[in-house]
């Protein structure tokens, strides 16, 4: 996919992309979340998390679940077997 919008590779892609270069430039508040369940990112901001500590302005929170691009108050309760698939088990309607 990198090639297709003008990077050589993921690595480089990712490198242009990312804001640790510029985190310890930030001047004003700033509140960086990240959950441990984001599989995208999670790995990358470990890695990359002494540049944001070392900017006062910056408070990094880590969550247990969540995702790349929202949070939600719990993870997933598990599906029973057969539901939640499309053409297995269910009706699909509401049950009273």
């Amino acid at each position: 996919y990198a090639p297709r919008i003008g990077f050589a590779d993921g690595e480089e892609y990712w490198w242009d992309s990312s804001s640790h270069r510029y985190v310890g430039n930030v001047s004003v508040p700033l509140l960086k979340i990240s959950a441990q369940d984001d599989f995208l990112v999670f790995g990358a901001f470990r890695k990359k998390l002494n540049h944001c500590l070392e900017n006062p302005n910056v408070v990094v929170v880590k969550t247990r679940c969540g995702g790349h691009l929202g949070w939600q108050e719990s993870p997933p309760k598990p599906k029973p077997a057969g539901k939640g698939k499309r053409g297995g088990g269910g009706g699909g309607g509401m049950s009273s």
